[in-house]
């Protein structure tokens, strides 16, 4: 009886030897996804903006980017679901997103209204709408950062 007592704990030591990695490479792998995730997120923030600055003619195509941008936020909320924060991986994610979780849930929401509404003020071509619907989501970007980013 002892020798099963024995062959079974050293089958569940090795199980979990060879599942603690996996764990670790799973949430280095989560934190690399987010990261292109957000820069995405951000590039098409900054595309709109040197759209409405003046600097590139291309206010025909802004909508696409605001659409990539909103179809991207309604991810954040999934994409930040497993908490990495015991991971060794260098991210900017502060902890306090998975301690304060149904706070970042709704800041994720108000991302997802927010880029909605621009996505209705890209497509009606209206500078004055565009110019205000951006300023609310650049706010709802920055409430989250504030709270849940690490400074560079």
């Amino acid at each position: 009886m002892k020798i099963q007592h024995l062959i079974s704990a050293l089958l569940v030591f090795s199980l979990l030897i060879i599942a603690l990695p996996l764990q670790a490479d799973e949430k280095e792998d989560a934190i690399t996804y987010r990261v292109r995730v957000m820069k995405g997120i951000g590039s098409n923030m900054g595309s709109i903006g040197d759209i409405l600055k003046g600097k590139v003619p291309h206010k025909n195509i802004m909508v696409n980017y605001a659409k990539s941008m909103n179809e991207s936020a309604q991810t954040v909320a999934t994409i930040f679901k497993l908490d990495t924060s015991s991971s060794k991986k260098n991210t900017r994610a502060k902890k306090e997103i998975w301690a304060k979780w149904d706070d970042f849930e709704k800041k994720s929401n108000d991302l997802i209204a927010a880029s909605a509404n621009f996505v209705t003020a890209a497509e009606s071509g209206d500078m004055k709408k565009i110019g205000a619907a951006m300023k609310e989501l650049g706010g709802t970007c920055g409430s989250c950062h504030k709270a849940y980013r690490v400074k560079k």
